[in-house]
């Protein structure tokens, strides 16, 4: 389960990524209606993971016209699994090798 950054705390959210360019997401796994409108990726401008935060581990962004979204995967490797279908999803190529303990920057 990924979580999602708000202004004031981090909530545990749970996400689908469709191939339309939509990622929603959901109270739990359980929920049958998205929280909010979804994130539309054709608006994705970029995808950066292995962010610094003093708190979580695991974080990586994603930036629309409207927002940066801020995520925490349970593990590098999911984070890594998100980061690469963003990228599918979105049309981006890596920029560096995904193994690496700096920034993944994806455009």
């Amino acid at each position: 389960m990924l979580s999602l950054i708000s202004v004031l705390q981090w909530q545990k959210r749970y996400f689908v990524l469709h191939t339309n360019k939509q990622l929603l997401y959901f109270k739990n796994d359980k929920e049958k209606r998205p929280l909010k409108d979804p994130i539309n990726l054709a608006f994705c401008k970029s995808v950066e993971s292995h962010l610094a935060h003093s708190k979580f581990k695991n974080v990586f962004s994603i930036v629309t016209d409207q927002r940066t979204y801020y995520l925490v995967a349970d593990s590098e490797s999911e984070m890594d699994i998100w980061v690469d279908k963003l990228c599918t999803v979105c049309g981006f190529l890596r920029t560096d090798d995904s193994n690496s303990s700096g920034n993944v920057n994806v455009q």
